[in-house]
Order: structure tokens, then C-alpha cells, then sequence
């Protein structure tokens, strides 16, 4: 089962630069994760919003797994170590990892 993790972190979002040095971070260490930056330049918040799969939908496999992403990705991003803010974890349901084959109804 894939698992959608989001990560914020404090002060770096207030450097637009920032934003991308993280998500080239995540891209050079674990581009399989498909990595989305974004960020708060008013209250310097960045959050990091990426997908990975733990076995049998185990979310605690998942969130150990998520450190380490976590940790590859910042620390390739050359950026000083900040609070981290929230971490989120959702179980992705089936139809929502696999993109639709046909036009859905609105």
C-alpha cells in the first residue's frame, strides 16, 4: 500500500531559493518518491509532500521509512537542520495511486 507523507519544516520557506535546493535535495537522493515542494514565504514555513510504499499497508513501516527519505533529502539540500512543524501520513486507497483509464463522471 503507497502511503502520501508531508513533512513541514520551520524558517526555511522564508528564502524562495530554498524551496528549490529542497526539492533538488529529494530529487537527487530519492526521485522514485515523487517529490513536491512548496512553501510559505510570510510565515517561512516549507513542506515537503511525497508518496512511498510500505508493506502491507504498514504505516509505521512507512513512517521509518519516511525519516529516512526525509533526512537523505534535507541533508542533500545543504540546508542548516530547522524544527520540524508537522508530519502527516495517509493511507492511499488503490483508485487514488493508480491514475483513471477512462473520463469520470463530475
Amino acid at each position: 500500500m503507497e502511503h502520501r507523507i508531508t513533512i513541514t519544516v520551520t524558517e526555511h520557506g522564508h528564502d524562495p531559493d530554498n524551496g528549490e535546493r529542497v526539492l533538488e535535495g529529494f530529487l537527487a537522493t530519492h526521485p522514485e518518491t515523487g517529490p513536491v515542494v512548496s512553501q510559505n514565504t510570510e510565515d517561512g514555513t516549507l513542506t515537503i509532500a511525497f508518496t512511498l510504499d510500505a508493506p502491507d499497508g504498514d504505516v509505521h513501516e512507512a513512517l521509518s521509512r519516511c525519516e529516512a527519505i526525509a533526512l537523505d533529502g534535507l541533508r542533500a539540500s545543504k540546508l542548516r537542520a530547522t524544527k520540524i512543524a508537522a508530519v502527516h501520513a495517509v493511507a492511499l486507497e488503490a483508485d487514488e495511486v493508480e491514475p483513471a483509464t477512462e473520463l469520470q463522471p463530475a
